[in-house]
């Protein structure tokens, strides 16, 4: 197994020649002498050229980030004349990823755009993506073998045709869903109802997570879901096999206790901060009839 992380582009543990490609395109320190006059041009032209100042306004992404330590690091830079390569490092990920069609586990971190090259690598088996900050489309449902997907958005999850990932147990869908049709939402994920047995849906900003009707997927044992809930799934629409729930941010405004106590297979049940806004919650006598573990976090 062969894994890639976006942080060893930036570390001596990744191969000795890409790192020297990668390295080459970000070390500004002994070429900015020599070519001071040709970046202090661009920098002056920068909005035309679409190209933004390490330093000035706000830095978002992790490479940029980078890039400033380098100027700091550089005796000879300027702060005017260093100017961000997040482009040159993107199309050298993408072609090294796009070479390595063997690969079976992939772990992006702060990656700014996710390569547009994972649908090309078919025998990949787990792919972890954390922190991107892009939302452009991300192809997967070639990637047929995949069995762990984690830190796709919500709208490129809707963009790919889900019923063609058989071997999909794990998944996890973030970002902001407030666009997401919430009929095509809950049939993608039905369309795993054959090998899904974790999902994790976690909406940012104040977007509310899709309505979903998990009874379709009959092997789903646990379920997280971070943000807000127009309400609670009715019992009947939970799988009947969930053994673990996790909620979170969910702001319900109604006691969840009478919908979660009938689950019949619940054994682990985390209600952590804003998932409930109430100030009562009430359990009958042969409620949770197999709970062992209940979390109650940071509840006002």
């Amino acid at each position: 197994m062969f894994i890639l992380n976006a942080q060893s582009l930036r570390t001596h543990s990744f191969p000795e020649r890409a790192f020297k490609k990668l390295t080459n395109r970000y070390k500004v320190g002994k070429k900015v002498e020599a070519i001071q006059l040709g970046l202090q041009d661009i920098s002056n032209r920068r909005e035309v050229l679409g190209i933004k100042n390490i330093g000035e306004g706000t830095i978002a992404s992790r490479s940029a980030q980078m890039l400033q330590d380098l100027r700091r690091s550089t005796p000879h830079a300027e702060e005017h004349v260093v100017v961000g390569l997040e482009n040159e490092a993107y199309k050298l990920v993408n072609q090294l990823i796009g070479n390595l069609r063997n690969l079976q586990t992939l772990d992006i971190n702060n990656l700014k755009r996710v390569p547009d090259v994972i649908w090309k690598i078919t025998n990949m088996r787990y792919l972890y993506i954390e922190e991107q900050e892009e939302d452009d489309p991300l192809k997967i449902d070639t990637v047929q073998n995949l069995q762990i997907l984690s830190g796709i958005t919500f709208n490129q999850w809707i963009r790919n045709n889900s019923s063609k990932l058989t071997c999909l147990e794990k998944l996890k869908i973030e970002g902001r869903c407030e666009l997401v049709e919430e009929v095509e939402f809950s049939n993608s994920i039905a369309k795993l109802h054959s090998s899904l047995k974790s999902l994790y849906l976690k909406a940012s900003d104040e977007s509310s997570i899709p309505s979903l009707a998990m009874s379709s997927c009959p092997h789903l044992c646990k379920l997280d879901k971070k943000g807000r809930m127009q309400k609670l799934t009715e019992t009947f629409k939970f799988p009947r096999n969930l053994s673990q729930l996790t909620l979170e941010a969910c702001r319900l405004e109604c006691d969840p206790m009478p919908i979660l106590e009938k689950l019949p297979n619940l054994l682990t049940l985390r209600l952590r901060a804003g998932s409930y806004l109430g100030k009562e919650m009430h359990v009958s006598a042969d409620g949770f009839p197999r709970l062992q573990i209940l979390q109650l976090l940071r509840f006002k």
